[in-house]
C-alpha cells in the first residue's frame, strides 16, 4: 500500500508504524533543475530546441500536478490552433505571479525562519522537526509566499506537553514577525492548513476531544470538521 498527503504532521501515528506505513518518503518542491525535467517529461519531445530556464524560473514552488496542467494547456492551445507547441503556449499557461518587492519578500522569510528555528527546539517532545523552508520571491497571486515541511517522528506519545510544542511551532511564525517588524500579517491564517488553523485545531482538541485541557470532557471526534464545528458552538472553549 501506498499513500501520500500534503499534510503527514496529520496522520496518526497508529497508521505510519512498522508493519503499515512504515516506510516515509519526504518529497520536496521541485527545484529548478527539477522543474525543467517535469516540463520536458510532459512535452512528450516538443519544444526540444527550447531553453525552458525562464519558464521553471517562473514556477518557482509550483508542485509538479501544477506544471503538469500548464503543459496541458499549452498542448490544448496548440491543438486548437492545429499547429505544434511553442514557447509563447507555455508562458500564456503560466499562472499569474507577482513579484514580491525587497521588503516583502524579507517579511516572507521572517516566519518561515522563525519555523525553522524555533521547530528544532522542542523537537524532542513535539515529534515534528523541519525538513526543507522556502520564501518566495515570485508568487502566484494569492498564494503562500513561503512555506516550511515538517517531518513527523514516529513512537512519539501525544501529551499535553507534546501538544503545546506542537502548537508553539505552527505559531512561531507569528511570534517571529512580531520580533522582527513590532506586529505579525495576515500570511498565518486565512486558509485551510495555515498555522493558524491547524494551532487552532489543535488548541480546541485538547479541550474538547482529548481531554488535555482544562477539564476531563470528551465533546468531539478528533476531525477537523467535528472540532472546528464544536467551537463555533461554544467559541468559550
Amino acid at each position: 500500500m501506498v499513500g501520500a498527503t500534503n499534510l503527514p504532521d496529520k496522520i496518526d501515528a497508529a497508521i505510519r508504524r512498522p508493519g503499515r506505513l512504515d516506510r516515509h518518503v519526504v518529497i520536496p518542491l521541485p527545484d529548478l533543475e527539477a522543474r525543467k525535467g517535469i516540463l520536458r517529461h510532459h512535452l512528450r519531445g516538443a519544444l526540444q530546441e527550447e531553453d525552458l530556464t525562464e519558464t521553471a524560473e517562473r514556477l518557482q514552488g509550483a508542485s509538479g500536478a501544477v506544471i503538469e496542467q500548464v503543459v496541458r494547456d499549452a498542448r490544448r492551445k496548440a491543438r486548437t490552433e492545429r499547429r505544434d507547441p511553442l514557447i509563447g503556449d507555455l508562458h500564456a499557461s503560466l499562472p499569474a505571479r507577482v513579484c514580491l518587492t525587497d521588503d516583502a519578500h524579507r517579511r516572507a522569510c521572517i516566519p518561515e525562519a522563525g519555523h525553522a528555528v524555533v521547530g528544532c527546539l522542542p523537537r524532542a517532545v513535539s515529534g515534528t522537526l523541519p525538513a526543507d523552508v522556502w520564501a518566495f520571491r515570485d508568487v502566484a497571486a494569492g498564494g503562500p509566499a513561503g512555506k516550511t515541511v515538517f517531518q513527523r517522528r514516529s513512537g512519539i506519545v501525544g501529551t499535553k506537553v507534546s501538544y503545546l510544542a506542537e502548537i508553539t511551532v505552527l505559531l512561531s511564525g507569528l511570534a517571529a514577525e512580531e520580533i522582527a517588524f513590532g506586529s505579525h500579517s495576515d500570511g498565518g491564517g486565512g486558509s485551510d492548513g495555515s498555522d493558524l488553523q491547524r494551532a487552532t485545531v489543535l488548541a480546541t482538541a485538547m479541550e474538547a476531544s482529548l481531554g488535555l485541557g482544562r477539564q476531563l470532557a470528551y465533546l468531539a471526534a478528533h476531525s477537523d470538521a467535528e472540532i472546528l464545528d464544536r467551537l463555533r458552538a461554544d467559541v468559550s472553549l
